[in-house]
Parts: C-alpha cells; structure tokens; sequence
C-alpha cells in the first residue's frame, strides 16, 4: 500500500487517497466452476493473481474504492462508519461575528443580513427597547442555533438604544417559538466577558402564539427517487424522477400548495399485482407507477394556525398525496417548557385513481390517531408513540 500526495483537481485537492497492489495466492475464482460465463477455459479459475486498487478516505467517517481483481471483476466500495458518541455530520457555515452596536437601525441592511444567513425574514418592528424579529425556514434543527444566528445577523443594524431581542420562528407561516434574549449578555459571550450559561439565564422562552404572517410564495425543482424492497422477483424495484411544487401562503394561515412529477427510469411499473384479499391500500404502487408517468402527486388547500398558546392546528382539503385525496385534520399541544406534545389527527380519505390526475376508485375510508411525542435526550431526536385506525380500517 502506498499514501499517495494530494492530487489537484479543478474542484480542488482531493486527499487521502491510498494505491494498493496485491499478489492473491489463491488461484480460484469461483470454486463450482461456473465463473466467469463469458470467458472460455478458465474453470472457475482467476485471470490473474494480480489485484489492483485504489481507496478515498477523506474523513473518518467515509471510506471508498475501486478495485480490479482476478483480471475479470471491477469492484466498487462503499463504506459509512459511525460512533453513536460522535454521529457524522457536515459542519455549519460560522455565525458572523457579534459586531459593534451602530448609530441607527438600517431594516433593509437587517433583511439582506438574515437571508445571507440562511433564512427568510418576515417581520421587523421597534418597540419599548425591544426589536422583533421574524424569520422563517434556516438549515438549523434548534431554536437556540437560530436565535444566536438572528443574533448576531442583526447586530449591526439595531439601533445601540435595542436591549432586547425576540426571535419568533415560523414554519410554514406559523410562528412555532419565541425567545427574548438580552443583547448586551450576548455581546458579553461573544467578546470573553460573558458565557453561554449567562445568555441561557437571561433569556425568556415564550409561548407560539397566533400570527397573520404576509403573504408569500414557495417553488422549487426536486429529484424524485421511488425504492420498494422485497419484490418476489427482482428483490428491488426503484424509479427515478423529476418533480416542481409550489406553495402561496395568502396570509393568516391559508395556502394553496401544489406539484407536477413526471418519471424518468426505473423498474418499479413493472411490479407483480397484488392477489391480497384485504384492502390494496398501498399494493398497487406498480400500477400507479406503469398509468402515472406524468401526476399530480399533490394539489390541496390549507391552513395551519395558532388557536391558542401552545397549540397548533391544520385543516387539509384536495390531493393529499398520490394515492389519496380527502380532508384531513389535527391539532397539537406542544407545551413551550415540556419536553412531549400530544397530537390528533382526523382524516377522510378516497384512493385516487392510478393517473393520479382528479377522480378517485371506489375505496374510501376514515382514519384517525393518537400520538404522542417525547424529546430524547440524545442527538436532538424524538420518539413517536401513535395509535389509532390506518388506511385498510384495521387498528393498532
């Protein structure tokens, strides 16, 4: 085995990589015999002794390699190795750093700020030596992460008389949790004359409460990729796809949301029918795959709003996904200091035919849960315990 140096690319340096060479002294290949097929006169012996490979190793975590061996076989690797203590990730952009107060607010320098740092602001005002900031979305799973990024993102446009910080944070137009830090605690931690803990005392954790977020409008252009395991056949079936969606917010809660697929490649539309006698709720995903090449997998009206601190609601009309249309309702009450929140969801549902286009198939059925979510104290998981009745009417 040799280490070999850093090689230059046009995306830049790709390192640890390793070159292999080894001399097998097995001379077999495939002791029955019968391989390789295609070539003559070798009786289940190897081409050659001689194996060749190349491995990537560019962090602790992730191993690959691409290997010709037996002068007949190229094989390629790989691996995805895990500590549970330390699970594997790709590290975050660093927050800007925590700059001087300046002389006057600057609302249109703040707005460009938070989009730089990965979220859509939604609400800005000035009040009583508080500002409230509104944003929407961000690639972080904490409220924490996001109200120190909102932070320091804002620092250089607040007014030095603002003493107080509340972050709001929405999902889908909905204000999910608040927070009021104290900015001078936090420009103590930034600079060494503070810490952490002191920004965690001085901060208040309030209640969601009701918005009428503005109106807006979401799109984008996704790939799609479809797997069923256990096919009697093929053992897979996969197919590959493109798909655009959109979602209008028209403020208050209310959406309308939407999205067109069209399928690419793949085997999934030539899976074997189903000779169930229960209720083909989901057994006839290659029929829906071989008449639904071009769908509509959603089209449906929606709101989603606080009726109260610390409870969540949603009214769902139209496609809801492509092999049911219906209503669907829950509510949630998640309290802001508990580490559980308990949930209902109703739903009425029709299975839509296998265009996936307007009209339905002649099964209906009601269904509802029960759940009950609980904060794990490990890697910012949840756990989920639901019951109730499910698509073919059984309960469980």
């Amino acid at each position: 085995e040799w280490n070999l140096p850093p090689l230059p690319t046009p995306f830049g340096e790709v390192e640890g990589l390793r070159a292999k060479l080894e001399w097998s002294g097995d001379a077999l290949r495939d002791e029955r015999g019968g391989y390789p097929r295609t070539l003559t006169g070798l009786r289940g012996k190897a081409a050659s002794r001689l194996n060749f490979g190349l491995q990537w190793q560019p962090n602790p975590w992730l191993d690959a390699g691409i290997h010709f061996i037996h002068g007949t076989d190229l094989l390629l690797r790989l691996s995805l190795r895990m500590d549970p203590a330390r699970p594997p990730g790709f590290p975050h952009p660093a927050p800007p750093a925590m700059a001087p107060r300046p002389a006057a607010a600057d609302p249109a320098g703040l707005a460009k700020a938070l989009r730089r740092a990965g979220f859509r602001p939604s609400g800005f005002a000035i009040k009583d030596g508080e500002a409230r900031i509104t944003v929407e979305g961000g690639r972080y799973a904490t409220l924490p992460q996001v109200a120190g990024r909102v932070a320091r993102a804002a620092q250089p446009f607040l007014p030095p008389e603002v003493g107080r910080l509340r972050v709001e944070w929405q999902r889908q137009g909905v204000t999910v949790a608040r927070l009021v830090l104290l900015r001078q605690a936090m420009e103590a931690a930034a600079t060494g004359r503070g810490s952490a803990e002191e920004v965690l005392a001085s901060a208040s954790l309030l209640p969601a409460e009701g918005t009428a977020p503005n109106p807006s409008l979401s799109w984008g252009i996704e790939p799609r990729f479809a797997l069923q395991l256990g096919d009697p056949k093929t053992g897979v079936r996969w197919q590959t796809g493109a798909a655009v969606g959109a979602r209008l917010g028209l403020g208050h809660g209310f959406a309308l949301a939407g999205s067109l697929a069209q399928a690419v490649a793949g085997n999934l539309d030539k899976g074997l029918p189903s000779d169930s006698q229960l209720p083909h709720v989901r057994s006839d995903y290659a029929r829906y795959a071989r008449e639904g090449k071009t769908s509509i997998p959603a089209l449906y009206a929606e709101r989603i709003w606080t009726p109260a601190p610390d409870w969540f609601a949603r009214l769902t009309a139209g496609l809801l996904e492509p092999m049911f249309a219906g209503v669907s309702g829950e509510v949630l009450w998640r309290p802001v200091d508990r580490p559980y929140a308990i949930g209902l969801d109703l739903n009425w549902v029709a299975q839509r035919e296998y265009r996936q286009r307007f009209s339905t198939l002649g099964y209906s059925v009601a269904t509802g849960h029960l759940s009950l979510y609980a904060d794990l104290p490990v890697w910012n998981l949840y756990a989920v315990l639901r019951a109730g009745r499910y698509l073919a009417g059984d309960w469980g």
